[in-house]
């Protein structure tokens, strides 16, 4: 249970530091975690939270009438973006171009 709340964080902060740097990103994403519903017995499968083709946590984790994971995309603004970090973004994105 453990590695599916620290992933939760993870994917969820990561996606929330992205879009206060990145301004083309226009969302960030909401999640919660039920752990009266996560199945003890399982092991953790990242691939159940999260979509590596679309960059995207999944809406529902686990069975549909039971799920112990939700997430939800809001929409941002050009306001939320800081622009020291979206400076930051930008070089550290140009130091990888010719890798």
């Amino acid at each position: 249970m453990d590695s599916a709340v620290g992933a939760i964080l993870g994917l969820t902060l990561a996606d929330y530091i992205h879009a206060l740097c990145d301004p083309t990103v226009g969302h960030l994403t909401s999640a919660n975690f039920h752990g009266t519903a996560f199945p003890a017995a399982d092991d953790f499968d990242w691939h159940t939270l999260y979509l590596a083709e679309d960059d995207l946590q999944r809406k529902i984790s686990g069975p549909k009438s039971d799920p112990w994971a939700t997430a939800v995309n809001q929409t941002t603004t050009s306001e939320m973006v800081s622009r020291p970090l979206a400076w930051l973004w930008k070089k550290a994105q140009s130091e990888w171009q010719n890798v």
